[in-house]
């Protein structure tokens, strides 16, 4: 009998061992913590601009201004590893003359766009920036996207702060 129990601890010990290295991660201890940007990326700024320059001419090979005023948008996961609601708040980049939080939205069967006033990234949860949906809107260049460039993105978070991401402009 003795050893029957014995014998059970045992395998309660070692089951109980193993339980543990498959055990979640802790849980962050900030805000800043708990958010990760994933997959950062950019459109190039050729869409939209159709072979205009910003004066809507066509634009001539090496002119400098094919780009100059078309827009593009930032995309990418946010996960929140934390135990409360975050929200983007602001964006910003050099590479554009302002910046938005935007949505795509069926409107009457035409895809529109509007602005929101923040994103955001739920407990526990992600929030997806994605063509058709939610994205950061770069709004008058200042300089041509092509892919393989990279765009530094300044994100600003109501609860985890201020993030510095390079986004890398790539087709969708």
């Amino acid at each position: 009998m003795y050893q029957r129990l014995l014998l059970g601890m045992v395998i309660l010990v070692m089951v109980s061992a193993c339980g543990s290295a498959g055990a979640p991660a802790p849980t962050p201890t900030t805000a800043a913590d708990a958010l990760a940007v994933e997959d950062p990326w950019v459109r190039p700024s050729i869409d939209g601009m159709g072979g205009m320059n910003s004066m809507g001419d066509a634009a001539e090979e090496g002119d400098g201004m094919q780009m100059a005023g078309s827009n593009s948008a930032a995309y990418m996961t946010i996960r929140n590893a934390g135990a409360n609601v975050d929200r983007l708040i602001l964006a910003e980049s050099d590479v554009a003359q302002a910046v938005e939080l935007h949505i795509g939205e069926m409107v009457d069967g035409v895809m529109s766009m509007r602005k929101v006033e923040g994103i955001e990234v739920p407990a526990g949860g992600t929030a997806e920036l994605a063509p058709g949906g939610l994205h950061i809107m770069l709004i008058n260049l200042t300089r041509e996207l092509n892919p393989g460039d990279m765009v530094n993105l300044r994100l600003t978070f109501e609860n985890a702060g201020v993030r510095e991401v390079q986004a890398t402009v790539r087709e969708p």
